[in-house]
């Protein structure tokens, strides 16, 4: 599993409930419904104008098998389940303790203006490229999703919101091939992922908020 949480201004600290109740869902959904045994992975990223730049929050993995106690006595296996079980444990408070560390962080630098969500794609590529499409491969991300980079190329959703469909279509066609250029993107890693977005409940409420997901829908 990829947990991605945008830490800039258009996302952070416009509906902290929201956030709150995303991060119940993460801890819920990830750290105990999809980490739970050997080969089980989760690692996660923050969003902001330098995306790519930054370390893992978080970068966990139960490396460890369920014992095999078929010839073991009864005491010998309920040491060796439990040792298992507490080593389990072990790894998921870590990850929940990251969910809880960083869903409500605040990014007070500079990087908080403008947001690079095109970088996902490659933190995508690369993660999941360590897999197979046959996992069960899962990206959640917490964002309103509004692209908001400067220089050639790039595109700035707050300066120059998406008019209509056709347009947010158009875009995702042109963006997608910017982005095959000039990232390290083998869209073959990208195969049978499922990708959740998690918007703000206030940005749900824009105007704009239907031809942004036009956008990424034909993105994706």
């Amino acid at each position: 599993s990829l947990i991605i949480i945008d830490k800039t201004l258009s996302s952070i600290g416009v509906d902290d409930e929201m956030m709150n109740n995303y991060n119940g869902s993460c801890n819920q959904q990830i750290a105990f419904d999809r980490f739970t045994g050997f080969g089980d992975q989760v690692k996660g990223y923050l969003i902001h104008s330098n995306t790519l730049s930054n370390a893992p929050f978080v970068n966990e993995a139960i490396n460890i098998k369920e014992p095999d106690v078929t010839r073991l006595g009864g005491i010998s296996q309920r040491d060796s389940i439990r040792r298992y079980e507490n080593e389990v444990q072990r790894i998921r408070s870590e990850v929940i303790k990251a969910f809880n560390q960083y869903f409500p962080h605040n990014n007070p630098d500079p990087t908080n203006r403008q947001t690079d969500l095109w970088a996902i794609f490659e933190l995508m590529s690369d993660y999941f490229g360590q897999s197979s499409p046959e996992d069960d491969r899962l990206v959640i991300i917490v964002s309103d999703m509004i692209e908001s980079m400067r220089g050639p190329g790039r595109r700035n959703f707050h300066g120059k919101p998406i008019k209509n469909k056709a347009e947010a279509e158009a875009m995702a066609k042109e963006d997608a091939q910017w982005i095959k250029n000039n990232l390290a993107v083998d869209p073959t890693n990208l195969e049978n992922v499922k990708v959740r977005v998690w918007p703000p409940i206030t940005s749900t409420e824009k105007s704009n908020f239907q031809n942004v997901r036009y956008y990424w829908d034909a993105l994706f």
